[in-house]
């Protein structure tokens, strides 16, 4: 909100909190929400619970924000008006479109508003196909060297017994 000097009072703040603070509550999120997660990746269920903590004041102060760009508008306009105006049309013109032009898009913003409360119900969802695509090849680096490794731990590479360089490979049994 503003104050009578127009400078910016805020009746809602954000808790302050230090970096152990902040990776204790992470980590008690995060024993709260354990299960599966995908590989290379963070626990959706975890990124949700964080982003639903970290939105939970952000109605509050979006209202608290529009209604400050409110008055600032209506400050403007009013004296706009009284600086161009003929003194005998200003009123005439505040009721019949200035206020109602006002009040339109202030509603027009608390629908937004309300638009954007809705989004952050649902868990998170990353659209940027660059991170998406670098999650996708860092699972599949990683799924080569597993296989790598399971085929050369399941192989047995001997040398023969002759006067050349030949190895043999052996796939041992594995049971499963």
């Amino acid at each position: 909100m503003l104050s009578q000097s127009g400078s910016r009072v805020t009746t809602i703040s954000p808790k302050k909190i230090n970096r152990d603070e902040a990776l204790e509550w992470v980590r008690r999120v995060l024993v709260r929400t354990r299960g599966r997660k995908l590989v290379g990746n963070f626990n959706p269920l975890l990124v949700g619970e964080l982003f639903w903590a970290q939105c939970s004041n952000w109605k509050p102060l979006a209202v608290e924000y529009l209604e400050d760009v409110a008055q600032i508008c209506t400050k403007f306009l009013d004296i706009l008006l009284q600086d161009k105006c003929p003194k005998d049309i200003i009123s005439r013109l505040r009721v019949s479109l200035v206020q109602n032009a006002l009040k339109t898009r202030y509603d027009g913003a608390l629908q937004e508003l309300q638009l954007i409360m809705e989004d952050t119900k649902s868990y998170p969802i990353n659209y940027n196909h660059y991170y998406i695509k670098t999650i996708n090849e860092c699972r599949q680096d990683l799924q080569k060297t597993s296989l790598a490794r399971c085929i050369e731990d399941a192989t047995d590479l001997r040398t023969l017994d002759c006067d050349h360089n030949h190895t043999s490979a052996t796939i041992m049994s594995v049971a499963l």
